[in-house]
This record gives structure tokens, sequence and C-alpha cells, in this order.
């Protein structure tokens, strides 16, 4: 039985012969095509189609038309001419079949054929008529024994295109040797080990036409349906009583090729075109950081961006995509995005996806402030991931450091954090170098290379009150300011908002001469402007700071 193709009007103006051709629009689609293998003693069949306008679509045989078979074996010189018979009508055109007798091929030699299309209104010939894949005659076709022993082949299809509740009926394969009927129960395919990679064995025994052609089919739950490709060539190994073919991918319309951008340099939206099945889009990210952090990303069905909207090439996507930063197999980091198997209506389409903001795990900033006897280090991350904690380290010559404090990490967090450390108990005069180390949740460390100094002052170098701005300005949620104490006295600093009300006190003691610290923590409050007073003995003074979440 051969395999049909559907060709359309306009295809067959596409295809259609020149002006001298006459009546007759178009002929071809012949079966079988060139370079297909047959065994010597077959009979083979063959058909072909013819097209006339205002005649071919309708009811019944169009008159006038008529069709010759020419065959003869490669080593002969003349062809064999014989009448090929109306053989119905396949969707606008009639089709006509002829035998080439297995008498005629029993000597193993190649065979050639053509067909000749004739018009007897006008008297006209056709006889550039293409196979169904589009070669120009005359065809070949070959002609061998058989198989020389029994063979078991193992067939496999990878269904993960396809959602489960798409085929609940099962997958098949089927083809020439089996007479292409579909969805067959002796040729149903498994899945033992999950993996939507579908088998099955069929023994072919010796003897048989060593050239096959096959396809899938998988049943709906009502109907049976073709996988949407040509015809899949097998040629049986006969070397071995075992052959097991290559994994075949189920290939029609129910899959697609993800596409986007080639790489990121930056945030800002790009079109995707994203997939329901295991083929992942790696996008990659060509930034500083290592690794990139991407706090959020938002994708809307449908995209318009550029000289080509996405919404040319495929519908818009449903669904919310997944995705994640991922090192790709040459360690370079990527976007990795695809559509989640959780809905098998989302399957593939277009979004525009929006990237706010890319960021760094490297410190933002990381400063040293010398005070009495003391130096407090003050750092700001623009993001974390998996932060465990950070490592102080000291040194006075840069060449032999040690561990003098741990501070606790956020973890992971997007937006950063504010950290501050005092080394206390310090000689004055001396400069005192300091580097952090973060660790991980899971102990790895991440040595950053940025040192900063400071040398430390005694009691005595104190000549004045004074009132420092905060740092970081602006901040979320906490902020560290300086003030110092020429002399002993009751000390007071109240924080107010921008109405003049008192939202906190943050100091409310008697202190002696020196250099002191204290952090603000904002947690509680809204956004806005903030005011921070001290008044210590006869001084007065203040600041203004922004909390900004």
């Amino acid at each position: 039985m051969k395999y049909k193709i559907v060709i359309g009007l306009m295809a067959l103006l596409v295809f259609g012969v020149t002006s001298s051709f006459a009546v007759i629009d178009w002929a071809g689609s012949i079966w079988p095509t060139d370079g297909q293998t047959y065994l010597p003693t077959a009979n083979i069949e063959v058909y072909v189609q013819i097209y006339k306008g205002g005649c071919t679509p309708g009811e019944g045989r169009c008159a006038g038309l008529g069709a010759w078979l020419y065959y003869k074996k490669s080593t002969d010189v003349d062809y064999v001419s014989v009448g090929m018979s109306y053989n119905g009508e396949v969707d606008n055109n009639d089709e006509y079949m002829a035998i080439i007798p297995s008498s005629e091929t029993q000597g193993g030699v190649d065979e050639n054929f053509y067909c000749m299309l004739y018009d007897s209104t006008d008297e006209t010939w056709y006889d550039g008529a293409q196979d169904q894949n589009f070669n120009d005659p005359p065809f070949t076709l070959h002609i061998q024994v058989g198989t020389s022993q029994d063979v078991t082949v193992t067939f496999q299809v990878d269904m993960s295109c396809q959602h489960p509740s798409w085929y609940p009926g099962g997958v098949f394969f089927t083809g020439d040797y089996w007479g292409w009927g579909a969805c067959d129960p002796s040729r149903q395919m498994s899945d033992p080990d999950g993996d939507l990679v579908f088998e099955a064995d069929f023994f072919f025994p010796a003897g048989v036409n060593p050239a096959v052609l096959y396809k899938y089919n998988k049943h709906d739950g009502a109907n049976c349906n073709w996988e949407g490709v040509g015809n899949r060539p097998l040629t049986i190994d006969d070397s071995g009583p075992t052959q097991v073919l290559p994994i075949d991918i189920w290939d029609d319309w129910d899959c697609c090729t993800p596409s986007g951008p080639a790489e990121i340099l930056a945030a800002g939206s790009y079109c995707v075109t994203l997939c329901y099945c295991d083929e992942y889009l790696d996008i990659p990210l060509i930034t500083p950081y290592d690794p990139p952090i991407i706090p959020n990303i938002v994708f809307l069905p449908g995209c318009e961006l550029g000289p080509t909207p996405c919404d040319e090439i495929c519908e818009p996507g449903a669904g919310i995509p997944s995705w994640e930063i991922v090192l790709d197999a040459s360690a370079y980091w990527v976007l990795r995005l695809c559509l989640p198997r959780d809905n098998p209506d989302n399957w593939y389409g277009c979004f525009c996806m929006t990237i706010d903001e890319i960021l760094p795990v490297e410190l933002s900033t990381f400063e040293a402030t010398p005070l009495v006897n003391a130096v407090r280090l003050d750092w700001v991350t623009a993001s974390e991931k998996n932060n465990a904690y950070f490592v102080v380290e000291q040194s006075q010559d840069q060449a032999t450091w040690m561990d003098i404090g741990h501070v606790d990490g956020a973890g992971t967090t997007p937006t950063g954090n504010s950290y501050s450390f005092t080394d206390e108990n310090l000689v004055a005069g001396t400069t005192y170098h300091y580097r952090l180390t973060s660790v991980d949740i899971d102990g790895t460390r991440n040595d950053y290379e940025q040192v900063v100094s400071a040398t430390p002052y005694g009691p005595e170098a104190v000549s004045d009150y004074s009132l420092s701005q905060n740092y970081p300005n602006p901040f979320n949620p906490t902020t560290t300011f300086n003030y110092t104490l020429k002399e002993a006295g009751m000390v007071t600093i109240q924080v107010y908002d921008i109405t003049g009300r008192e939202v906190a006190t943050l100091v409310s003691e008697p202190q002696t001469v020196g250099v002191y610290s204290v952090t603000f923590d904002g947690t509680a409050l809204p956004s806005g402007i903030y005011i921070y007073r001290m008044q210590a003995n006869d001084f007065t003074a203040a600041q203004k700071m922004v909390l900004m979440k």
C-alpha cells in the first residue's frame, strides 16, 4: 500500500507546468519514490495523480485523460509501455495505477520508470511528472535479495513533546511492511522505565525486503493520529539476530524549537519562543557577575518587540514559564527557560520577557572608619545568594591575616543588605588592614579581593563635639552614624519623622570623652525622611536621613 500525500490547489499551481502542457495543469505525486528498494519477486504498484482545472475536482473520472507507465531494467535500452487504469479521486486529483510485474524484476537489476499523461481533448502530453519527494523522472528502484537471517528490530520513539493526555490510547509503529495499518494493537509500544521513550520489538523473518518505511501513530482516546513527518527509512541489518534503532523523536506540530536573543547583556525586554517539552532555551548571560542574580522576570503572552514580532512566528503563549540561572556545559552562566509540563494546553508560544535588573554578588561598598582605639567596618551587598555569614580578617602587614569575627549573612536576597563590625581594643596610631570572605550555606567560601585600612586614635585626639552623616544614606533597613564627645556628660540621641513626631530614642545615658557609633533600624517604619538629633551638655546637632524600602 502506498503512502499518499495531500496536495492542495495552490500547491498544484506552484508545481504546475508551462503553458505548453495545455489543459492538464499538473501531474505528479508518483509512488513509489526514486531510490526505494524491492525484492526481485515483488510486483511493484505505481501510482500517479493528475489535476485538470474544472474537471478533476468533482465526482467521477475526468473525461479525456489517460496515463501510461514506462519501465525497463537499467541494463535495457528500450522501455516497456503499459496503460494505467483509473484508480479513483484523491482530493482534487484523478489517480491512475499500473504494475511493474515481478517477471521484470527477477534478475535483481535496478528498475527505471516514469509516467506519461495524455489529454485527448487537445491531444497534448505531460511528460515531467515528479514523485512524491519532488524528484524528476526517470526514477530508479533498487532490486535486491531479502535478508539472510531472522532479525528482531527494536523501534524507539521519544514522546517528550507530548503530554500523556494526548495519547491515552497508546503509541504505535506502522509502515509499508504492515500495509500502513494505523494504531494496530499488535504494534503497540510501551514505556517500561517511564522516561517517555516508547519501545517495541518486531520480528522480521529471513528473506524479507531489507528496506522498510515506517512511522508512528498515537491514539487520543477517540482517534488515531499520525505523526507529521514523511516516512522514516529502515534498512534491516542482517549481520546479527537483533538490531536496535536510534531513538526517533515524535515530530509534528506538537513539537517546537525554542528561540530568543543570542545573549543578554543587560536588563530589558526580549521576545522568546518557549516549548512545553524538554527543549530548554538557554540564553547566555554576558555580565561581570559570577554568578549573576535576576530578582524577577515578568512574562507577558505575545511579543511585538523589534522588526519581526514574535507573534508573526508563533501564537502568544499561555501559563507561567519556568526559569533558572545555571552553568551550561561550557561553564558559562545562562538563563534557562521552558514551559512547565503541568498543563497540556500550554505547550508552545511566544512571550515578552522583561528583566528589571541583573545583580552582582560582590560587595557594593566596603569602608573602614577609625574610632578611639577601634575601627568600625561597614559594607553593603547589592544582592546575596545562599550567604550564611561573613568572615572578617585583620592584618597589620597584609601578609599574615587572622580571623577576628563572624557576621551573619542574609541568605538569599535580591536587594542586598548593610553590615557593620567594630574591631575594638586596638593600639592608637597603628594602621590595621581588613578583608572579607563570605561563606555559603553549603560551606563554599568566596574571598573578596578588596582591602580597606584605618588607623585608630586615642581619646586625646577628640577635640570637639560632632555628629556625622549616617551611612549608608538612603538606607534599608539599617544605617550607622558616629558622634564625638570632647567632655563627659549626659548624651541624648532621638529620631523624629518629618512631622516632628519622635519615633525612637537611640541614646540616653552619661558617656565619657571619645568617639561613638550607633546603628538605627528602620524595619518597623515606612519609607520617608527622618531627622536624628543629638544633645550633649550644651552641644546640639541634627542630620537628615532617608529610609527607602
